[in-house]
C-alpha cells in the first residue's frame, strides 16, 4: 500500500512540474538580441609558430618538389611538345615562380603547396 502511495505521489508531482508553467508564445521581436561578437573575435586565430624541426621539414619538401619539377622541365627543353604539354610546362613554370615569391615572403605553407602542385604537374610530362 505504501508503495502504491509513493508511486502515485511521484506521478502527481511529475505532472505538477510540467503543468505548472503557462507556455505562452513569445513574439520574436520581444526576445532579447544576443550581443554581436567583437571584430577581433571574428578573425581566425593566428597560426601557431612553427617549430624549427617543422620548418626544416617543410623546407626540405619544398626543395625536393622544386628540384623534381625543374629536372622534369629541363628534360623537356629542346623537345617538340604537344599543345597540352606546352600548357603543362607553362603552368609548372608559373607555379615555380610563385613558389619563389612565397618563399621570399616567408610563407612556407603556401610555398610548399605551390611546389607540390608544380611537381605533380610535371609528373605528367614525358620528355626523356
Amino acid at each position: 500500500m505504501k508503495r502504491l502511495l509513493a508511486i502515485s505521489l511521484l506521478l502527481a508531482c511529475g505532472a505538477c512540474a510540467t503543468s505548472g508553467h503557462s507556455s505562452r508564445p513569445v513574439s520574436i521581436d520581444s526576445r532579447p538580441t544576443p550581443a554581436s561578437p567583437d571584430a577581433a573575435a571574428a578573425k581566425p586565430p593566428a597560426p601557431h609558430p612553427a617549430t624549427a624541426q617543422h620548418t626544416a621539414t617543410l623546407r626540405s619538401r619544398i626543395v625536393a618538389d622544386t628540384l623534381a619539377a625543374r629536372t622534369a622541365l629541363r628534360h623537356c627543353e629542346g623537345h617538340q611538345l604537344l599543345a597540352e604539354q606546352e600548357s603543362t610546362v607553362d603552368s609548372a613554370t608559373r607555379l615555380l615562380a610563385e613558389t619563389r615569391t612565397a618563399l621570399l615572403a616567408g610563407d612556407l605553407d603556401h610555398a610548399g603547396s605551390l611546389a607540390r602542385q608544380a611537381h605533380q604537374l610535371t609528373r605528367s610530362l614525358d620528355c626523356r
